[in-house]
């Protein structure tokens, strides 16, 4: 999602479905590179890497600047001679725009190289913890609020939908054992009980969410003009990229050209970075812990932000959506797996709708008893956040559309 995301909103491709799955493409194969480094020289624990949403409120503000702004957002009617979407020249606005996060964010991973490998993190973990961590996940999120309310706004229908499924499922179905079967070589077949729907609230909801599409798509309730609410919620927007795009395409260093550097995109970057490394101490510390591992030493986890600085880097150099970090979610399914009940530290990311969540689920780590609590501030702080700007938004435009009838 992530790749989508600022593909649209800052990179400016606007829906060029290539480009897109080139994007993400090389976003996966990035994210995999750097589990791999992290797993084998990093930390050493088994922590998945992926891109961090800490990069897109950066990327956002960077590419909202006067001289970078996107040209297909404003009306086209009083621009006209911009390229088609997909053809070379338009590739060659988005190439730009990536061609400088690449180089900004090759630029910033070198000071948390610096930090990771330098010795700092001793220094830093004295003034890292649940407090610490809290608001900065939750800025992070109160950052995206704007983003997730546009991309709703295409259908809140669906997407409050969506939010309804994922609080069923991870907190009145999260005690449901589904049967599955289980073949041993030795025992044959058996059958075992496995909460799924605590181990999968949010795949689970997604996938309801996008069948209930398809089949308003294929029997037309959604409309097929773009200029018709509803028509984003379509499951066939981007099927054409099936025949656009290459069947075999392998990422590679500099595919998008010679990466530039920009002072205010080395600071937005760094920012990034930081917030990343403050999520990544928690989840070294819960991904030990639920792995049977001691705490890890403070060694172990300045290599393990050296390394994440080294893959932020490599990030850059093949033109990734964003740098990497650590995944929280992936450390709280694996403990939704071992543990029966999981622990209380991370029982409020499973049931979190939004990143937001994740930072008051933070304070399960001072009071042992308050998972209703952490799950009840968490989602109505992100419904009425989320409500309240899509409301202060429809009012302007209806606003400034009664004051054009006047004119």
């Amino acid at each position: 999602m992530l790749p989508i995301v600022v593909a649209n909103s800052a990179f400016c491709m606007n829906g060029d479905s290539v480009g897109i799955s080139e994007l993400i493409s090389t976003t996966f194969f990035i994210s995999g590179l750097s589990t791999l480094l992290q797993t084998t020289f990093g930390c050493r624990l088994p922590i998945v890497q992926g891109a961090s949403v800490s990069f897109i409120a950066p990327t956002i503000t960077l590419f909202s600047l006067q001289k970078l702004q996107c040209p297909y957002t404003r009306d086209l009617s009083v621009n006209n001679t911009l390229p088609d979407v997909g053809s070379d020249g338009h590739r060659e606005i988005w190439q730009l725009r990536l061609r400088e996060i690449q180089g900004c964010l090759m630029v910033g991973s070198l000071i948390q190289i610096f930090i990771g490998f330098s010795g700092l993190m001793e220094v830093f973990l004295s003034f890292v913890g649940p407090l610490t961590i809290m608001p900065t996940i939750t800025l992070i999120g109160l950052s995206l609020f704007e983003v997730a309310t546009d991309y709703s706004a295409g259908q809140w229908y669906i997407a409050l939908l969506t939010t309804a499924l994922i609080c069923i499922f991870s907190q009145y179905m999260k005690n449901i054992d589904v049967p599955c079967f289980l073949y041993k070589k030795d025992g044959g077949c058996s059958k075992i009980p496995i909460a799924l729907f605590k181990m999968f609230p949010i795949l689970f909801a997604i996938l309801i969410s996008w069948l209930l599409c398809h089949i308003l798509t294929i029997t037309d309730v959604f409309p097929k003009e773009k200029s018709k609410w509803g028509h984003a919620a379509r499951t066939d927007l981007y099927r054409d990229v099936l025949d656009k795009s290459a069947w075999f395409r392998f990422p590679y260093p500099g595919q998008w050209g010679m990466p530039s550097v920009s002072t205010a995109g080395v600071f937005g970057m760094f920012t990034a970075l930081f917030a990343s490394i403050i999520e990544s101490v928690g989840d070294y510390y819960a991904c030990a812990r639920i792995s049977g591992a001691p705490p890890p030493p403070v060694h172990a986890i300045s290599r393990g932000i050296g390394m994440e600085g080294i893959t932020c880097f490599l990030a850059g150099v093949w033109g990734a959506a964003s740098g990497n970090t650590s995944f929280s979610q992936n450390i709280v399914t694996s403990e939704m797996a071992i543990t029966n009940p999981p622990p209380k530290s991370l029982c409020g990311l499973r049931a979190s709708p939004t990143l937001l969540s994740a930072g008051p689920s933070s304070l399960d780590l001072l009071y042992e008893n308050n998972l209703s609590l952490s799950f009840s501030l968490s989602f109505s702080l992100s419904l009425s956040l989320s409500l309240s700007l899509s409301l202060s938004l429809s009012l302007s435009l209806s606003l400034s559309g009664q004051d054009r009838n006047k004119e």
